[in-house]
């Protein structure tokens, strides 16, 4: 009778530990399933969007010395990201990149100039976007990071491992090499060990705020009337 109840309690404290281990491992997974769900689809706007915004203003400048002079005033330090010549000079591709924007202004000027200052709009506010769900998922990110911690030190498997082996009769392994038990231990462990998560702040680019048009208006026309005359 004693063993039995030995066995029912045993029985009972493993489920618990279980239901317990199991279900905080669960929503474990499902934020991290979240999470690489947000950082696929920021990676994906920064390819559509944002590459697509600096290439088309490259390709209205044209010119290296201008596009260099426009990084400067946005602050954008290093060589011109995704900066590629024969994309730059291309007609095609350019046309490509402009065939939505409304055409504005009476001269020819005004229209190069408006669609540089709409390019830069796109850009602005696309990066607008782009650094509120960054600075969203870095903090989901964090939380996520912060919940695996505080589960990998409540749950630690040697230890559950341990206190689960004390509460089966020595008699169930007898016979059995020791070192197949550890193997099977440590292979089980494995499986059950929650990976820590990468950081995300070196998977998602990262690109400075710039100002609105409105504070850089007149150096962007500075840089539409030198451009435009020696394109």
């Amino acid at each position: 009778m004693s063993e039995d109840i030995a066995s029912a309690l045993a029985y009972q404290i493993k489920r618990e530990i279980a239901e317990r281990y199991f279900g905080a491992r669960k929503s474990i997974e499902d934020r991290t399933e979240e999470v690489n769900r947000n950082v696929d689809y920021l990676l994906s706007f920064y390819e559509r969007r944002l590459v697509p915004d600096l290439v088309r203003i490259y390709s209205i400048l044209i010119k290296k010395a201008a596009i260099d002079s426009f990084l400067e005033i946005i602050g954008w330090e290093g060589d011109p990201p995704y900066y590629d010549e024969y994309v730059v000079e291309s007609k095609t591709i350019r046309a490509r990149l402009i065939k939505d924007m409304e055409e504005r202004g009476w001269t020819a000027f005004r229209r190069y100039y408006y669609r540089l200052l709409d390019s830069y709009d796109q850009l602005f506010y696309d990066l607008k976007h782009y650094h509120a769900k960054r600075d969203e998922l870095m903090d989901e990110a964090a939380e996520l990071e912060e919940e695996i911690t505080a589960f990998c030190r409540e749950f630690d498997i040697s230890e559950i491992m341990s206190f689960l082996n004390s509460l089966d009769s020595p008699d169930i392994s007898a016979g059995i090499p020791t070192d197949i038990i550890n193997r099977q231990e440590m292979n089980l462990e494995a499986c059950l060990a929650v990976k820590k998560q990468p950081d995300l702040s070196a998977i998602l680019p990262y690109v400075p705020d710039i100002p609105d048009a409105d504070a850089v208006m007149s150096r962007l026309k500075e840089i539409a009337e030198s451009a435009f005359e020696t394109r």
